[in-house]
């Protein structure tokens, strides 16, 4: 028991003396108008007292020290102050909590301690007397009946789970909730509703406080109402209680929502101070709106995304209009405010007048759009001579390009540059993942010149509407300088739009209503359609076209971006619009970001569709707040997305980074021979713990991840958070536009295959000069999809079937890893070269970017399918058990790696077969009667589909034999002219001596040799391409700026 002298304070500290009328009147008006408690509520359960009572009779008492379990040292040495207490009763009438007058102070938190708990008590719910008012409150907001006062109440509600919940802390903000009607029940603390020590302070499994326990039942919806605490160490605690609190009662069968709001800095900080402060109607808003378990994870995953303390913080609508004073003049400047507050025209105002200024970008519309806003010059439109960019007759130190082009720059000539940066987050994103960053095995390159040209220039100006701690950090790192980040921070939040959000099994429902609307589309109006995929832009617009004969429609996407009307668009999309050509305008993720439309009154509607097959949830609002005029937007999201890291599909980082670097061990165990010494001893000290690409690969790697596995609820979640008016619309498939939408599809195939075979036929010479440049018309995109399918397949002529049977390269993919399983050493090849064409760069590779073909071969002969390579070989189910339990052994290695899931609910015949399926192998059957071990029973037997194995070995023996002419001819001409690749990663155009082949470059040659196949050697140094259907033996020469010639002795 504690003594109550040792918790006292002294009387000293104590005078004047609060009499206890004047402590009575002060707890009524805190409890009563403070926290908006019934009167009647109030006088039922809190009990007033002083720490001595003396009754008539003279006997003397001391209700504190009795309620709080405390004992009372009658005499001292020291005078005891006068002391009063609020006590709050619970509904048997044993004391719960108490307030003293006089707070004691808490020496371990060396502040005052508000509230005292008996001691001994242990963690114990707050249960009040619920008077005849609130009853008949209750009664009524849940339509039951409630029982009469004399009987319990909270007896009567453990019978009857169908009545909600609110469980929070402190006992004022339950008494608030229920003199409202709400059925509350208060704790101590935000831990106080379960153990995980036991009395003796040993850590035990967590579990719920009886008082809670015998509420938490099955279907009993349960309400968290915690304080929305600003302090960050705080809210981390508040979070991390929560969810341990939530997943309990969740275990229990409870269906749990978490209540948040806006705190208004500590103003509506509790759910009684919300009540007093905005009203009861505020509250209910705060309960109707109550986040599930999962969604307020995604919820807590936005609100902490960005946790650096701001240098400037403002509420602006449009920050352009903004005179910034004392703005550093170095370091890193980063600015984080929401979409459609002007910050590229702030950044572009910022920069007006720097001499050198860089804007990388990660999409070319994207830096040719914020070049026309920002007064600089498109890298693409420029000349280069010695290293110099010029425009016209003069040099250009204000340049604009895409970071894939982050070779052309030289960081000595742009020393002391501002560097202006705009969506960040993306930016980065696609240096490091991209496959066209990885083309050449460039990547390591581009990420050097990137981290030299953080480095090298004066200022850093990096903004974006999501930007995130990580990519913060990492530009920071990559300075390496310890000056902080001047972080600007705008808090305004747009006008909000209203969004119909459709959860239905598929996109049949909202295109069903697209096509309605499209057909009574107001005139002089348009229609915006947001899509994450080519494919579905492409079948979107196939489907409006058949279904409205003479709709006008702008498709904008990867493969159209190159025409006339779509380049304007992308430049100025203000201007198209106005001019009313178009009903309906579709947007594939090309137009995902940069481009803003800003005219209103013009645009009807947008929908936005999204079939999860690239974008993230952060993409979709992005690509959603593309149009700034406030009209309703109709979504639809698929549940989850498809778009995983090709590494693991983890969404916690670590885990990410361990399993890439099993992956690059494996790997390099598997083709150490085939390497050079100096790749081998690199990978081998590579810096898995600090380095900063793996770092921020690893990070958005899982962040990308989290969002594929919760796709629809995080973009959900998202569009609420940045305040949008949400109302859910569950609607069922639309089986007839299903049947369109497959029609559109299947036209759309026929109808490219026709163009691809229609296509030009190009030289090697000709392909390679389309693929250096940044864009290409749609005609030649279609000349250079014939020129690679007629190379893989070896054909003359490429005719429609060929095009069909591809099935848009996943028969070639299919055919890669077959070919992989009977060539052993092309599959160790592949690994090798890939690791090779990094290495040539002379910087650190990136380990995400080295080829798993090794590895997937090899997993796969492990688990024994090459027994199944074999035409004449036939199985039945009971053949297949040993190898499908070895498979299923390994079901986490095989998600991981060949990307399979593997469930215990199937069979071992659909384990095996699927396993095959990588390989393009179709299995047939027949059946039997006569199987050994199975007599008399019909089963099946199966062997490899005849014909199909046929064509895939016909394909493969043409592809052998011309790998063996290569070889042949090379042998006999000799080797191809080496090259020098140790001082290459400085300016591209640096000047070298002239050799023999740089003299040649640009002029028409005579080949010799073989008319058919001319031999260079590519960037990777070591493969080797080919020039066909040479016309007189002539081939054009083109410069390989990434290399130096050297002479072969």
């Amino acid at each position: 028991m504690k003594n109550l002298s040792s918790v006292l304070p002294s009387a000293q500290n104590l005078l004047p003396v609060e009499s206890l009328s004047e402590f009575a009147s002060r707890i009524e008006r805190e409890f009563i108008t403070g926290s908006a408690i019934a009167v009647s509520l109030y006088t039922e359960n809190i009990r007033i007292v002083s720490d001595i009572e003396i009754s008539d009779g003279g006997d003397v008492s001391t209700p504190i020290h009795d309620a709080l379990n405390w004992k009372y040292t009658r005499f001292g040495h020291q005078a005891k102050p006068t002391l009063h207490a609020a006590i709050f009763l619970n509904e048997d009438g044993s004391p719960w909590q108490g307030k003293l007058s006089k707070p004691r102070i808490d020496t371990k938190k060396d502040k005052d301690q508000k509230y005292e708990t008996p001691v001994g008590n242990g963690s114990r719910a707050y249960l009040p007397t619920v008077n005849r008012e609130n009853r008949r409150l209750i009664a009524n907001r849940y339509g039951v009946e409630v029982p009469p006062p004399g009987e319990s109440f909270w007896d009567w509600l453990e019978l009857h789970p169908e009545i909600p919940i609110v469980i929070t802390e402190g006992g004022k903000k339950s008494l608030c909730m229920l003199s409202e009607g709400f059925v509350a029940i208060a704790l101590y603390g935000i831990n106080g509703g379960y153990r995980s020590k036991d009395l003796l302070g040993n850590p035990v499994k967590p579990y719920l406080i009886p008082d809670i326990a015998r509420f938490a039942v099955k279907g009993r919806k349960i309400t968290l109402a915690f304080d929305q605490d600003t302090n960050t160490l705080t809210q981390r605690r508040v979070n991390a209680a929560t969810f341990r609190f939530s997943r309990l009662l969740t275990a229990a069968g409870s269906i749990v929502d978490i209540a948040i709001w806006d705190g208004q800095k500590g103003l509506c900080k509790g759910v009684d101070d919300l009540i007093v402060t905005k009203g009861v109607a505020a509250w209910s808003t705060a309960l109707n709106q109550a986040l599930s378990v999962a969604h307020w994870q995604l919820w807590q995953r936005l609100e902490n995304r960005l946790t650096y303390e701001p240098s400037l913080k403002l509420t602006t609508a449009d920050l352009s209009t903004l005179e910034i004073k004392d703005l550093p003049e170095s370091g890193i400047i980063a600015l984080n405010s929401g979409k459609g507050t002007g910050k590229t025209k702030f950044m572009a105002k910022t920069t007006a007048h720097s001499p050198k200024l860089l804007a990388p970008s990660h999409r070319i519309a994207l830096v040719q759009n914020l070049c026309a806003r920002a007064d600089l010059d498109y890298r693409g439109d420029l000349d280069k001579v010695n290293g110099n960019f010029i425009k016209g007759s003069a040099y250009s130190f204000r340049i604009g390009f895409c970071v894939d082009s982050l070779l052309a720059i030289d960081p000595k000539k742009f020393a002391g540059c501002d560097l202006m940066i705009d969506e960040i987050v993306q930016v980065v994103r696609h240096l490091l993942t991209s496959s066209t960053c990885d083309k050449d095995g460039k990547r390591p390159a581009l990420l050097a010149r990137f981290a030299e040209l953080i480095r090298v220039a004066r200022r850093i100006i990096v903004a974006d509407a999501d930007l995130n701690n990580p990519t913060l950090n990492y530009i920071w790192e990559l300075r390496e300088s310890p000056d902080p980040i001047y972080l600007i921070y705008n808090d305004y939040q747009p006008k909000p739009y209203h969004i119909t959000f459709i959860q239905a099994k598929d996109k049949s429902a909202v295109i069903n209503e697209l096509i309605q609307n499209a057909r009574n589309i107001e005139q002089g109006k348009a229609l915006y359609v947001t899509t994450d995929s080519k494919a579905t832009s492409k079948t979107t617009a196939r489907l409006l076209q058949k279904e409205i004969p003479g709709i006008r429609i702008l498709l904008v996407n990867s493969e159209t971006s190159g025409n006339p009307d779509e380049k304007r668009f992308l430049k100025n999309p203000d201007a198209v619009i106005a001019e009313g050509l178009y009903d309906v305008i579709i947007c594939s993720p090309t137009v995902a970001t940069g481009v803003s439309i800003e005219i209103p009154d013009f645009v009807e509607k947008v929908y936005g569709i999204f079939t999860g097959a690239s974008s993230t949830d952060a993409d979709m609002s992005q690509s959603l707040a593309r149009l700034r005029d406030n009209v309703d937007r109709t979504v639809w999201c698929a549940k989850r997305g498809t778009n995983y890291c090709k590494v693991s599909r983890s969404s916690n980082y670590l885990e990410i980074k361990a399993q890439l670097q099993q992956r690059t061990d494996a790997t390099v165990s598997l083709v150490r021979s085939n390497l050079r010494p100096d790749i081998v001893e690199g990978i081998a000290n590579f810096d898995w713990q600090s380095n900063p690409h793996v770092n921020l690969y690893a990070r958005i790697s899982a962040e990308q991840n989290y969002s594929m596995m919760n796709l629809r609820d995080a973009l959900l979640i998202r569009l609420r958070h940045e305040g949008h008016q949400i109302t859910i619309d569950n609607r069922e498939s639309n089986k007839a536009v299903k049947l369109l939408l497959k029609s559109a599809k299947d036209e759309i195939k026929q109808i490219e295959a026709k163009d691809i075979v229609a296509a030009a036929d190009l030289t090697y010479p000709e392909i390679a000069l389309l693929e250096s440049q940044e864009a290409v018309s749609p005609e030649d995109a279609l000349a250079i999809r014939k020129y690679y399918l007629k190379d893989f397949y070896c054909v003359d002529e490429l005719t429609l079937e060929h095009v069909l049977w591809d099935k848009q390269g996943r028969r070639r993919g299919e055919l890669l890893n077959l070919e992989a399983q009977l060539y052993p050493e092309l599959g160790i090849d592949r690994t090798a070269k890939s690791l090779e064409k990094q290495a040539n760069w002379n910087q650190a590779v990136c380990p995400w970017d080295i080829s798993g073909t090794a590895l997937r071969r090899s997993m796969r002969e492990a688990f024994g399918l090459n027994d199944f390579l074999d035409p004449f070989k036939e199985w039945t189910k009971a053949d297949l058990k040993p190898y499908a339990d070895k498979i299923r052994l390994y079901a986490s290695e095989i998600f991981h790696h060949l990307k399979l899931t593997i469930s215990d609910k199937m069979s071992d015949v659909q384990v095996v077969h699927q396993m095959l399926s990588q390989l393009g192998i179709k299995a047939a059957f027949r059946w039997s009667r006569f199987e050994p071990g199975f007599e008399r029973q019909k089963i099946k037997v199966y062997r490899l589909d005849v014909e199909t194995w046929s064509n895939l070995m016909s394909i493969l023996a043409k592809r052998a034999a011309r790998r063996e002419r290569l070889q042949n001819l090379g042998e006999c001409d000799g080797s191809a002219m080496s090259f020098n690749t140790q001082n290459n990663l400085g300016d591209p155009n640096q000047h070298h001596p002239k050799s023999l082949i740089e003299t040649l470059i640009g002029l028409v040659c005579t080949v010799t040799g073989d008319v058919d196949q001319f031999l260079v050697q590519s960037k990777t140094l070591d493969s080797r391409a080919r020039c066909q259907n040479l016309t007189n033996n002539t081939v054009v020469l083109l410069p390989f700026t990434e290399l130096t010639p050297v002479d072969k002795d």
